[in-house]
């Protein structure tokens, strides 16, 4: 499409409902079936950012909780499904799709391929016996994938916080590191292999279109993700256990040429659709939205960052999952933030930030780190101290310069204006430095109390008596 580069963002696919810069649009090209690991349930779940302008083609979420997720986007529709059973699934939830196929069998084919070598990548343990041994003796096993990415983590914590390494929670050192020792894998493959074996979805796609024979073998009957394969296995060379004794070891790799162009085409045409009908207005809207996010606006004295609606919704799912629905749940339903993960940060050392800390001093002691910070220059290295309600305990917090928010990443950063009235002086004269000094945002990066207690204080309806409350309340 000859985009110049500087168009061209970056966004991290975990934290695609976090992207707050320009509007953009996103080929929606990727795995959608354990949405659980995009937003927490103690967050708000919202797959997409406003300020994205989603082309769905090539995504796979066959799971009928995960599509349903999708169902407000469907005006940016239709969707492009990577395989059949992920189309079925859509349309079960009344939703427009059709198999757009994936996107990455669109790699170049390599022209005359030289290569020598057998590479194992990921073979099932029960295949071993069924491979010739001249194939065997000779051939070239490569590191599991993800044993690759555990090992880069330098620690063996248990198996679901490893999945932190693959979905963007990782150093930057130990990204690049992944990122080099793949490229590796795949320029020597591309370079080297006369034949492929493995299991893994995308090594068959890409290298059958580089023109790399492939055998692709599934780990057992009855495996859910057999159904990714669904369509796709008409590309590929696909063997169920049962099937192992009549493996075809001497494979053909198909032409996908034709295949490769009509996908190119078609992604494309969908792209530039989506940039002639939003192109215009999201150029208008950012126009205003720019001076509008650095500006304090009086919406009534019981603003709420939370709908009832989003409140309900809360309260009902953590009756789901048996969670105890308590206030630290709350703010980072809230916030969506994770407190462990941020730098939490009380600005002004007055009477609303004593009773704030009297009643959520846990907060501090589950944030990454804490500090009180005063706009008064004499406050500065002065304590404040309080007690509990029951005055049983005593603490105390050293009060900080502002400037302590610049040692912090953006991101990270959860900054708690602490006046009684947003739309009062102080709250104001707060916002409106972290606004235009800070370069921050309300909602994003800072929230104001008041805000927050009406955003924490619901009533109960009927629908959220449906759950058991005993449980939680």
């Amino acid at each position: 499409m000859e985009i110049p580069q500087e168009d061209i963002i970056r966004i991290e696919w975990n934290k695609l409902d976090q992207y707050d810069g320009e509007y953009c649009i996103l080929p929606m090209n990727g795995y959608f079936n354990d949405y659980d690991w995009l937003s927490s349930k103690k967050q708000k779940r919202k797959i997409l950012s406003e300020k994205i302008i989603p082309v769905f083609i090539g995504m796979h979420a066959a799971r009928e909780r995960q599509v349903a997720e999708f169902k407000e986007y469907s005006h940016f529709g239709p969707f492009g499904c990577r395989d059949v059973e992920t189309m079925k699934a859509f349309r079960r939830a009344g939703m427009d799709a059709y198999v757009s196929g994936c996107l990455s069998i669109c790699v170049p084919k390599i022209e005359n391929p030289t290569g020598t070598k057998t590479f194992l990548l990921d073979v099932p343990d029960e295949a071993y016996p069924f491979i010739p041994e001249e194939i065997l003796k000779d051939a070239v096993e490569l590191p599991s994938t993800f044993r690759l990415f555990e090992k880069l983590r330098g620690d063996s914590e248990k198996r679901m916080e490893s999945f932190d390494v693959c979905y963007g929670e990782y150093s930057e050192q130990s990204r690049e590191d992944c990122l080099s020792f793949l490229d590796e894998m795949v320029r020597r493959m591309k370079s080297e292999a006369k034949l492929i074996v493995t299991s893994r979805l995308h090594v068959a796609l890409p290298f059958t279109a580089m023109g790399i024979p492939v055998i692709t073998l599934h780990k057992s009957m009855g495996d859910m993700r057999d159904l990714r394969f669904s369509g796709l296995d008409r590309l590929i060379n696909c063997y169920h256990p049962p099937e192992y004794a009549d493996i075809d070891w001497n494979p053909k790799a198909p032409d996908l040429e034709d295949l490769k162009e009509k996908t190119i085409r078609t992604t494309v045409n969908m792209i530039r659709r989506a940039a002639e009908k939003y192109g215009d207005l999201c150029e208008l809207s950012d126009f205003y939205e720019e001076y509008a996010a650095k500006r304090m606006y009086y919406l009534g004295p019981h603003v709420s960052y939370l709908t009832e609606a989003q409140k309900q919704e809360f309260i009902l799912r953590q009756g789901e999952t048996r969670g105890y629905c308590d206030e630290t749940n709350w703010l980072e339903f809230v916030t969506n933030k994770t407190l462990k993960k941020s730098h939490l940060i009380v600005y002004g050392a007055g009477d609303a930030a004593r009773w704030m800390l009297r009643r959520y001093q846990k907060y501090c002691d589950q944030a990454l780190t804490f500090d009180l910070v005063d706009g008064n220059e004499e406050k500065w290295g002065k304590r404040m101290e309080i007690d509990t309600y029951d005055r049983m305990c005593l603490f105390s917090y050293e009060i900080k310069s502002p400037e302590i928010i610049r040692n912090y990443e953006k991101e990270s950063l959860l900054i708690i204006v602490a006046a009684n009235n947003y739309f009062l002086d102080s709250g104001r004269a707060i916002a409106k430095v972290l606004m235009e000094e800070f370069g921050l945002r309300e909602e994003k990066h800072f929230f104001m109390l008041d805000k927050l207690n009406n955003s924490m204080s619901i009533k109960i309806t009927e629908a959220a008596c449906t759950v058991e409350q005993s449980d939680w309340l």
